[in-house]
């Protein structure tokens, strides 16, 4: 046999391995790494180096230069090894199993009048959040836009005093987090939006456009509509999901994070994305559930690292759940079925763990330094009072803002003038957050009965997480804890209310 046909024997062979698609996805993402990793101004190098020598402050380009190689260097690494590993860990990850065994079953699907419901009650959510793109940049807005999208007008004071413009350059949307307030993913999208905004537009650059900034929010919030239909639809009926759907959309605290410029919506749409691909995973161990589960839990700490209060609960919950079903199946030695299932759930846990994780920190991990190394005191101390309960009770009910009135010397009003002021001007909103709260304990009743217990423990992980981030800024570090930080709540109280309605 002469070369080439050798060569062409071998290729093959290795266009037969079951998992050539996956070698060639990989291939193609390690030497796209390569390339980058090649071209890039590296950190001994350049002006990153010479502030570096010289002991200067970093800048947000150092920040990516620095870490983002060296992290993206162990990326592509550990990305390697895992697939050359792909030799011993594949059959593990695709077993051959009994077809009655657990992972097998077929999967729920949406008929066609529940595509064209969820397709309106989309439209119905655009109608509603589109019309309010081009409203005034508002509170925390103005410092994204300011120092981490598009930049600033300011006296240059080192040439005479000029006032001239001071763009943001891709750096400090991607690495600068100074302040810690900087939604990294919101900031790199945006400004994306708003450059070619620019471009096409032919505006000067100290121009923007308030509908090309809020452009992905609005996008990532229509989504995340979708993606609470389809974790509720994980454990419910395909009616709950499309009522979750609609709730939703019409929901205020909803409507209001899909249109402001931070990284709110993507909270929602990646807590939606992971709960639904979390419990999909411990029941079916699809390939794209596990990957729903890491990429949406990457999404929601790259938009707001406070995520780490969900997030982390629930990816300990999973890694229990499968620890123990491994553990379980080597009790019962028989039952041949359940250990290769189990075998096959935590390999497929750990290889999409590993390269999400390690594709995650190369993005995420600069900005958290940058933070880190210029961390200062917060001004404002959080405590846990009767009224913060109170307002958070109604946020997440209905939407709306409500406190209790206050006597001049600081205490609560009677429970009568309480009434008077804020419930007998709006009955009906009260009778609506009245029912929500019904509705949600209800939920959580008829989900606790119905579920397997796997679905039943990543669920109410989900529904306890922000009281274990209340418990953690109130008792522990007292750092302010605004109602929005918890927005990652929002899609499980809205699948609840729908299970109880």
């Amino acid at each position: 046999m002469g070369f080439s046909s050798k060569i062409r024997e071998g290729w093959r062979r290795f266009r037969c391995l079951p998992q050539f698609r996956y070698f060639i996805v990989s291939a193609l993402v390690v030497t796209v790494a390569i390339v980058i990793l090649r071209k890039m101004e590296h950190p001994w190098e350049g002006l990153t180096a010479k502030r570096i020598r010289q002991d200067r402050p970093w800048i947000g380009e150092d920040y990516g230069r620095y870490w983002g190689f060296w992290l993206g260097l162990g990326a592509t690494i550990l990305v390697s090894l895992v697939t050359f590993a792909s030799h011993w860990w594949w059959s593990w990850a695709h077993p051959q199993l009994a077809p009655n065994t657990s992972g097998n079953a077929k999967a729920k699907r949406f008929h066609r009048g529940a595509w064209f419901a969820l397709a309106a009650i989309l439209v119905l959510a655009a109608w509603i959040r589109v019309p309010n793109l081009n409203r005034p940049i508002l509170r925390d807005e103005q410092d994204t836009l300011r120092y981490h999208i598009h930049g600033y007008h300011h006296y240059d004071e080192k040439h005479g005093g000029v006032f001239t413009f001071q763009d943001v350059p891709w750096s400090d949307a991607a690495f600068w987090n100074k302040v810690g307030n900087n939604p990294v993913l919101l900031s790199v999208l945006a400004k994306g939006s708003n450059d070619l905004w620019l471009k096409f537009s032919g505006k000067s650059p100290d121009h923007f456009n308030r509908i090309a900034i809020r452009l992905p929010v609005v996008i990532a919030g229509i989504l995340s509509i979708a993606a609470i239909a389809w974790f509720v639809f994980a454990f419910a009926s395909q009616r709950v999901a499309l009522l979750a759907a609609l709730l939703a959309a019409i929901h205020p605290f909803h409507i209001e994070y899909s249109e402001e410029a931070r990284g709110y919506a993507f909270v929602m749409l990646g807590a939606a994305l992971a709960l639904g691909g979390a419990i999909r995973a411990l029941r079916k161990s699809g390939w794209w559930h596990w990957i729903a589960l890491v990429g949406g839990s990457a999404m929601m700490l790259y938009a707001y690292i406070g995520s780490v209060f969900f997030v982390a609960p629930l990816a300990l919950t999973v890694i229990g759940i499968v620890l123990w079903r491994n553990a379980q199946t080597w009790r019962t030695a028989d039952d041949k079925n359940a250990r290769l299932a189990a075998r096959r759930d935590l390999t497929r846990l750990m290889v999409t763990g590993l390269i999400g994780v390690s594709i995650y920190l190369v993005f995420a991990l600069p900005p958290m330094i940058c933070f880190w190394d210029h961390k200062e005191n917060f001004p404002w101390r959080f405590t846990v009072s009767f009224q913060w309960w109170f307002v958070f009770w109604t946020e997440f009910a209905t939407g709306q803002f409500y406190q209790l009135p206050k006597k001049p010397d600081g205490d609560f009003a009677p429970l009568s003038e309480a009434i008077a002021v804020i419930v007998k001007p709006r009955p009906w909103t009260w009778i609506g957050i009245f029912a929500a709260s019904l509705l949600i304990l209800v939920g959580v009743g008829k989900t606790m009965r119905r579920v397997n217990v796997a679905t039943g423990f990543v669920i109410g992980v989900a529904f306890l997480a922000p009281f274990i981030q209340i418990f953690f800024h109130g008792v522990i570090t007292h750092m302010v804890l605004f109602f929005f930080y918890l927005i990652y709540w929002l899609p499980v109280v809205i699948g609840l209310e729908a299970v109880g309605a």
